[in-house]
């Protein structure tokens, strides 16, 4: 479907794949907004998308992405709630709405969203903790560390914890059971740990690696 923004855009065409009922109302409540589209450069083409779109499926339902391409070919993407309201940036967009945000560390790692992924509290409550875990025996090492004395005394206020598996991105390698801890601290700077079944720690990935290619019971990738 398309259709014209204003009179005073008449080269800038809108189009839509919108089937979901909320979806055509998130749609139409964002053509009602007062001057919308009027930024917009003459032969821009937008086109609208929901979560029926693959590469939007972490949409919630309701929610749109729009594609727009300008004169120049430059692509921008922006999106918008069911109130129409709209982010420039993809995290703010998935924080708004509870997503998981990808973290990258100073290794260029991904960390995404597991199959079974689920939000704590570390002990301290400036401090966020979050688990992207694909394989659930991944908890009982959680269990352990969390049970061993002064476990998160000592992390500074306002540092971000992700703990991954190996069916995370980049982290292949580690055996089940073991996990990686990302640390994004306040300065922004990432520091990363690993810990084995009984959750014992590894400053390094060259530590943990070398720990766990003495045991032959255990499946490892070659890194």
């Amino acid at each position: 479907m398309e259709a014209r923004l204003s009179a005073r855009n008449v080269n800038v065409t809108i189009s839509h794949s919108l089937t979901n009922p909320r979806s055509l109302a998130t749609w139409e409540k964002l053509k009602a907004r007062p001057g919308h589209g009027r930024p917009i450069k003459a032969g821009t083409v937008c086109h609208f998308w929901d979560k029926e779109r693959p590469k939007y499926a972490w949409l919630p339902e309701g929610w749109l992405a729009e594609q727009r391409r300008m004169p120049s070919s430059r692509l921008y993407t922006y999106y918008y709630d069911e109130s129409a309201r709209q982010y420039t940036r993809r995290d703010e967009a998935k924080k708004k709405a509870g997503v998981p945000v990808a973290v990258k560390n100073h290794a260029s790692r991904h960390i995404e969203q597991g199959e079974s992924s689920q939000n704590g509290r570390a002990m301290n409550d400036d401090i966020n903790t979050h688990y992207f875990f694909w394989n659930k025996n991944s908890w009982a090492t959680v269990y352990k560390l969390k049970a061993r004395p002064g476990h998160g005394k000592h992390r500074k206020a306002g540092t971000k914890i992700y703990f991954v598996d190996r069916g995370c991105p980049g982290y292949r390698w580690l055996p089940e059971g073991w996990l990686a801890e990302v640390r994004r601290m306040a300065s922004n700077r990432f520091y990363t740990y690993y810990y084995d079944r009984s959750a014992r720690l590894y400053n390094t990935r060259n530590k943990a690696y070398e720990k766990a290619s003495e045991d032959p019971t255990l499946e490892l990738l070659v890194i």
